[in-house]
C-alpha cells in the first residue's frame, strides 16, 4: 500500500485467511475524519499462485465508495475527535 500523506510505500506483509479480518492501518487528522483517499493512495494485495506470488486485489487509486464507514456512535458528526472505522470486503468475485 502506498500512503498518502507520507507518501511512502508500505510492506505490510503478512498472511491473511478467507473469512478473517485484519487492521491494515490507522489514520487521524485534527478536525478531520479521514477516508481511505486521505489514508491510501493505492492498495495491493498478492496471492500465492502456481509460479509464485501474483497480484490478487488491486486499488489503484484507492476508492471510498469501496469501504463501509462504521462509526463507534452513529449521532457522532463527521468531523472531531471520534471513532470511525472504514471496512474493505473483498470476495471472491473481487479477486483475479
Amino acid at each position: 500500500m502506498t500512503t498518502r500523506q507520507l507518501g511512502s510505500k508500505t510492506d505490510s506483509t503478512f498472511r491473511i485467511q478467507s473469512q478473517e479480518t485484519v487492521k491494515i492501518a490507522e489514520d487521524a487528522m485534527f478536525g478531520y475524519i479521514p477516508k481511505p483517499t486521505d489514508t491510501f493512495a493505492s492498495l495491493t494485495l498478492s496471492g500465492q499462485r502456481t509460479g509464485g506470488q501474483a497480484v490478487a486485489y488491486s486499488q489503484n487509486p484507492v476508492s471510498n465508495t469501496t469501504w463501509v464507514k462504521q462509526k463507534k456512535n452513529a449521532t457522532d458528526p463527521d468531523f472531531g475527535c471520534y471513532a470511525v472505522s472504514y471496512t474493505l470486503t473483498i470476495t471472491n468475485a473481487d479477486l483475479k
